[in-house]
């Protein structure tokens, strides 16, 4: 029987887009180790199923409801002395106590930001797919004010670097979240290295490179605890 760690971990993860007022943003939405629900998961097999059956009844507390509360409050403790044991990533407290950035974490929300000014530059970062090393970034670069274009660059990050894998350009900034052209043009190693460099500039460098992945640990073993406790309410309620 597979555990419900490994059963939450094969669960299917969302990449958040967020084009707001962000200057810069990556999300750190991994599955949070049991089998936690997306909003987006949830619509799609909403869609998916040609009925749905919903309970609206509360019928008496059954064996079975004990059990799973039971169980539940073991996980938790597991989790709560865990935490109390676990100290926080040097990683992790270092980039916060140094960075120009503002981490803005808001719990139960899959993407976490940080936000910054870089002369009149507007800069969003957001990873792409699973936080298990390498780590994809979709950095996107807009002037404001100045062009309505955008850049696009795709990138990496793992060993704590950051390696630049794309560049795209866009005419209209709107879209360079939501659409990769199919022309990219392949990089001379050159025009790589002074890609990787411009980020390094605006401070995507190889300090965050290593605080990413690190704090999505951090953030996934907090969101995993929140789930915890808000199934076991339900389960109890």
């Amino acid at each position: 029987m597979m555990s419900a760690r490994s059963i939450a971990r094969s669960a299917p993860r969302v990449v958040s887009r967020i084009a707001g007022s962000s200057i810069r943003q990556f999300t750190v939405a991994r599955p949070t180790t049991l089998l936690k629900p997306t909003v987006a998961a949830a619509l799609r097999a909403a869609h998916a199923s040609p009925f749905s059956t919903t309970t609206g009844l509360r019928a008496s507390r059954s064996e079975t409801d004990e059990e799973l509360s039971v169980k539940l409050d073991s996980e938790i403790q597991i989790e709560e002395d865990m935490k109390a044991n676990e100290q926080q990533p040097a990683s992790v407290k270092d980039f916060l106590a140094n960075t120009a950035f503002e981490l803005i974490d808001t719990p139960g929300q899959e993407v976490v930001k940080l936000v910054r000014t870089f002369g009149e530059e507007k800069i969003t970062e957001e990873d792409l797919e699973d936080a298990a090393a390498p780590i994809n970034l979709s950095i996107v670069i807009e002037k404001p004010g100045k062009t309505s274009a955008a850049l696009n660059i795709d990138a990496t990050a793992q060993d704590g670097a950051i390696v630049v894998d794309n560049l795209f350009y866009y005419e209209d900034a709107k879209v360079a979240r939501v659409d990769k052209p199919e022309d990219a043009q392949a990089r001379a190693d050159d025009l790589q290295v002074l890609m990787e460099r411009f980020l390094e500039e605006r401070g995507i460098t190889q300090t965050l490179a290593v605080f990413v992945p690190d704090y999505v640990d951090v953030k996934e073993q907090r969101e995993y605890l929140r789930w915890l406790n808000n199934v076991k309410n339900f389960v109890d309620a």
